[in-house]
């Protein structure tokens, strides 16, 4: 029974190892620095005005947006069991950040 016990454990261990080194080498760029292409957004004030200036735009590589009209930036595809990395500057105080 040991020995059974011994072997299981052994063989979740490696399988934890393989799984992590997996995880670590797979990257999906987001964002690819140049357009908006994988994204769309949802902005509330577009809704009744749809003449308003996107707020999101790409500027020297960057994402960027103009803060108003206020809305979010959305992925095309959905993804699951992930790390987000972001690099981020804020030109103002107030700073919100929502993760689900």
């Amino acid at each position: 029974m040991q020995n059974r016990t011994f072997s299981m454990l052994l063989f979740f261990f490696v399988q934890c190892i393989f799984a992590q080194e997996t995880l670590q080498t797979e990257t999906t760029q987001l964002f690819n620095g140049k357009n908006l292409d994988g994204w769309h957004t949802d902005v509330p004030a577009m809704d009744k005005k749809p003449d308003l200036p996107n707020p999101f735009y790409v500027k020297d590589g960057n994402l960027a947006t103009l803060s108003s009209p206020r809305g979010h930036i959305i992925t095309d595809k959905s993804y699951q069991n992930y790390r987000l990395t972001v690099d981020s500057r804020e030109s103002s105080r107030r700073v919100e950040y929502l993760c689900d």
